[in-house]
């Protein structure tokens, strides 16, 4: 099974020409907790070489925390703590955090992302910069 990162609200629901039946499908909206990683010009992600992968699920604050070590072509090893935050009590708010120890010396660039290939069931209707909110994007589906 191909890896996939999606994001899900209760109740969206999506219907399609996939679904002859008249079925209600559940919709995935983009991917908003992409915070990317790259140093001595490589970025981590899915193919990279990872050891000491765990992941905690903490239900009672809605926090899901990914920790692992990613060891770069070049042999450089880096320490990465995920932190992703959701809160029933806020559904319009959400938090990640990337926590990064570097086992070398030198820059990274982390890079912040909504990655739209995520959705499924659902069309971009617009996006852009948000007037008035300086570094602020507003991305629209249905």
């Amino acid at each position: 099974t191909p890896r996939y990162d999606g994001a899900f609200v209760s109740g969206l629901y999506a219907r399609g020409p996939e679904n002859t039946a008249g079925r209600q499908a559940v919709a995935a909206l983009p991917n908003w907790t992409g915070l990317d990683l790259t140093a001595g010009g490589e970025t981590y992600g899915p193919t990279s070489r990872v050891t000491g992968y765990r992941q905690t699920l903490l239900l009672r604050c809605g926090l899901v925390r990914t920790a692992l070590t990613w060891t770069a072509a070049d042999g450089r090893r880096t320490d990465l703590v995920y932190e992703v935050l959701a809160d029933r009590n806020a559904p319009h708010g959400a938090a990640v955090r990337l926590r990064i120890t570097p086992h070398w010396s030198g820059t990274a660039t982390v890079t912040d992302r909504i990655d739209g290939r995520a959705a499924r069931r659902m069309a971009q209707t617009g996006g852009g910069a948000r007037p008035g909110a300086p570094g602020a994007m507003a991305v629209a589906f249905r």
